[in-house]
């Protein structure tokens, strides 16, 4: 798996973990794996952190 491939689905996994406890939603587009529909508030701290962790090798 390339470093882009791990970012960006370690920015929808946090995204749906945020939204889990805010109802907020993140539909991925079907027609277009580089888009995403987000509905709701999202902690920029938390998912800098994600990211973060995703490139330093965390899970």
């Amino acid at each position: 798996m390339d470093l882009e491939t791990k970012i960006r689905e370690t920015i929808l996994e946090e995204l749906k973990r945020q939204f889990e406890t805010t109802g907020g939603t993140v539909t991925e587009d079907p027609d277009d794996a580089s888009s995403a529909l987000i509905e709701g508030r999202v902690d920029l701290d938390a998912l800098a952190m994600a990211i973060a962790g995703a490139m330093a090798g965390g899970p």
